[in-house]
């Protein structure tokens, strides 16, 4: 609690009186009266302490939450974020894009008709061949691939699952199971069959390039 002495009596008066608006009535041999006063003053004080302390010590605080400081100086020059770099020999799902692919870049199309969640030996394939660092060189150079997916448990782009059914009915002499690689000609002329072969990227690759003869595609080269 603040205390008052005489002397500051009538200073705490006329503070009283002009934020309150009123003259206040005071008897200073009472000492009700003067409990009166403290509370009063304290209901006014305090109050504006906390207005204070909120003003100086908090607004900072509030005001970075508004405005947080920049993680980078960057000096006045814009972040740069590099360009996705897409992998050459990325799989398609589109016939359309592959095949116009093939033809701007005189290559053959790799066709894969698999079925990725239920087809073991696709599995293998996928794991052993065209997982590997050595298949996506010779991908890179060779080939534009395609993936012809007949999933039983997972959901696809019923576009795309309405194209895979389309070409295994066109293709479907060429198809004895799962998982079948079609070696295509830009214009979807089948030029060679394959499957699952045991031996790795280098064995499955020897067997590919025997069907690239020079004169269709460059892949032969």
């Amino acid at each position: 609690m603040l205390s008052i002495d005489d002397e500051g009596q009538a200073a705490s008066l006329s503070f009283l009186e002009s934020r309150a608006g009123s003259p206040c009535h005071t008897r200073w041999s009472n000492g009700l009266d003067k409990t009166m006063i403290r509370f009063q003053l304290n209901a006014r004080i305090v109050p504006l302490c906390l207005i204070g302390l909120c003003f100086f010590g908090g607004c900072g605080h509030m005001g970075s939450m508004r405005s947080p400081p920049k993680p980078f100086d960057l000096g006045g020059d814009e972040l740069r974020i590099p360009e996705a770099r897409t992998n050459p020999s990325r799989w398609l799902d589109s016939w359309e894009i592959a095949t116009t692919q093939a033809k701007r870049e005189d290559k053959v199309v790799v066709a894969c008709f698999t079925g990725s969640d239920w087809c073991s030996w696709c599995k293998r394939l996928e794991t052993e061949v065209f997982d590997t660092p050595e298949f996506d060189e010779w991908a890179m150079k060779k080939a534009i691939l395609l993936k012809l997916d007949f999933p039983r448990h997972s959901r696809i782009d019923p576009a795309v699952k309405m194209q895979n059914e389309e070409l295994a009915k066109r293709y479907t002499d060429h198809i004895g199971g799962y998982p079948t690689v079609l070696i295509l000609t830009p214009d979807g002329t089948v030029i060679g069959e394959m499957g699952y072969v045991a031996g790795g990227p280098t064995a499955w690759i020897n067997q590919a390039s025997r069907f690239m003869t020079p004169g269709k595609t460059n892949a032969g080269e």
